[in-house]
């Protein structure tokens, strides 16, 4: 091979390694605050598909104040996302007023690592609206899977217009607090 064709391919390479680097990072910061949240549309338990507009309009026919949605991605295999799940259910009894509506979004391979994930949820006794993202479409729209893997737990806050509230990634006790405690 030619010292110029080696050169064209060394270029190519660099410029192509660049290019996915700066994809990947673009994906992963691709939702802020502010921007509408990415409606999903995604199965629960039952077969019964459920979507982030369902629940917001159901939120809103039950009530007239504002209400808010936590969204969170997890796995059973992510320690941090079951010491989160825990303290939801932990705030949940703390502040039952609270209008936050609970959506989880399990990332499982398989319909058995599914199924294990409802049983913990179930055993914590945490209310939540509880769907399958098996082949990880909603973790890709909130850029929770990028070329790395997943960034777990994924929590993003909705408000009640669909507007991205808040954003974080791993377990952040702080900020799942704060979305329970009562506005004095």
């Amino acid at each position: 091979m030619s010292e110029k064709l080696q050169k064209t391919f060394v270029g190519l390479f660099i410029c192509s390694m660049f290019l996915v680097l700066v994809g990947a990072k673009a994906q992963a910061n691709s939702l802020s605050v502010g921007q509408e949240a990415p409606n999903f549309k995604l199965r629960d338990i039952e077969g019964k598909f459920v979507s982030l507009a369902m629940v917001l309009a159901e939120n809103k026919r039950k009530t007239e104040e504002p209400s808010k949605v936590l969204i969170t991605f997890f796995s059973m295999q992510c320690k941090p996302c079951m010491a989160e799940l825990r303290l939801l259910k932990k705030l949940q009894d703390q502040y039952p007023d609270n209008r936050t509506t609970v959506i989880l979004i399990v990332l499982a391979d398989d319909r058995q690592e599914e199924l294990a994930s409802r049983a913990h949820v179930a055993d914590l006794g945490l209310k939540a609206v509880m769907v399958l993202d098996m082949y990880q479409i909603a973790a890709k729209r909130y850029g929770v899977k990028d070329k790395e893997g997943f960034r777990l737990p994924a929590t993003f806050i909705v408000s009640s217009e669909q507007k991205i509230m808040h954003v974080w990634s791993g377990f952040q006790k702080e900020h799942v607090t704060a979305l329970f405690k009562p506005v004095d």
